[in-house]
C-alpha cells in the first residue's frame, strides 16, 4: 500500500521539505496528489 510508503501526515506537516532529501526518487510519487488525500485521511 502507498500508506506504508507515505510518511505520517504530522511528517510533512511539520517539515514538508524533509520528505525530498528523504527520498528524492519519490519525490514525483509522493507529489501533492496521493499526499494531500492522505493528509485529509488522517
Amino acid at each position: 500500500g502507498h500508506r506504508r510508503s507515505c510518511p505520517p501526515p504530522a511528517r510533512h506537516k511539520s517539515s514538508p521539505a524533509s520528505r525530498v532529501p528523504e527520498g528524492p526518487v519519490n519525490q514525483p510519487l509522493y507529489s501533492p496528489i496521493p499526499q494531500y488525500p492522505h493528509d485529509f485521511l488522517q
